[in-house]
């Protein structure tokens, strides 16, 4: 049974999986396309409901839009220009070369801050070399939403910094370093899951906004990975607890300052 019965919802299923076949642009002409078809139709009395009914799944209608085109399962050009796909890749990258880095450090002692300060920055100049090539100025996301999700963000960053200033060096319990580490990994885990969600139920049609807000998730789950480097200062003194906090602030401030760069360019 189909269980999509709004017009919003089948839109943004729709979308998500156009985009393993559809390069941006397409995916957004046959989006429109299907409002249309729903304005139509809600036009001649129809129910979004009884639509969704007769148009079927999201799969079937990509599955049945591929059986009419020449179209590909894979294709190198979705990778170069489709933003989910793109933002999902280079997630999955900077977590996976972060963690590899974090592990490595930890075994050699080295301190994970100026990596930490460095892999922003990377994922920063990616995302203008990437943006400027399909960038659509015209989008339907809710600059509300947005600016909601920046601001969650931009809390839980001070909470971290906050915690680091005022807790963290009080943590002497038993076992309190391996259970600071986890909460911080799952915390990251969650971070980065809900900016895929966001991603792609919000941001699809305006590729800077996504590179944008990942950025800045980023930055905040940085931050987590550099006091998971720094766990083992919990029991030191408290030059090494302040480089701690000197640190986290300097990673949070370069992820503002770059979000900040990258946001200017959206208004230009």
């Amino acid at each position: 049974m189909n269980k999509i019965i709004s017009q919003k919802c089948f839109i943004q299923k729709l979308k998500f999986y156009l985009a393993f076949y559809f390069d941006d642009k397409e995916v957004n002409s046959i989006s429109d396309d299907y409002h249309e078809w729903f304005a139509a139709e809600i036009s001649h009395g129809k129910s979004e409901e009884q639509i969704c009914l007769a148009l079927g799944s999201p799969q079937k209608v990509v599955s049945d839009l591929l059986a009419d085109s020449d179209k590909s399962p894979i294709r190198l050009q979705i990778l170069l220009q489709n933003t989910v796909i793109q933002i999902f890749l280079s997630v999955i990258m900077y977590i996976l070369i972060n963690t590899l880095l974090l592990k490595a450090f930890d075994r050699s002692g080295v301190n994970y801050l100026y990596a930490g300060l460095g892999m922003p920055f990377i994922y920063f100049v990616a995302g203008m070399i990437i943006v400027p090539r399909s960038y659509l100025p015209e989008s339907d996301i809710s600059r509300k939403n947005f600016n909601r999700y920046n601001l969650f963000l931009s809390c839980l960053a001070l909470v971290i910094i906050l915690f680091e200033m005022l807790f963290f060096s009080e943590i002497n319990a038993p076992k309190s370093g391996p259970l600071c580490f986890w909460a911080a990994a799952a915390l990251t885990v969650g971070l980065l899951s809900a900016n895929m969600l966001y991603v792609v139920r919000e941001l699809f049609q305006d590729k800077l906004s996504a590179f944008l807000i990942t950025c800045h998730s980023l930055g905040v789950s940085t931050l987590l990975l550099y006091l998971m480097n720094q766990l083992h200062l919990l029991y030191h003194d408290f030059s090494q607890h302040a480089y701690l906090i000197y640190g986290s602030i300097c990673i949070y401030a370069e992820t503002v300052i770059l979000c900040f760069i990258m946001n200017r360019r959206r208004n230009r």
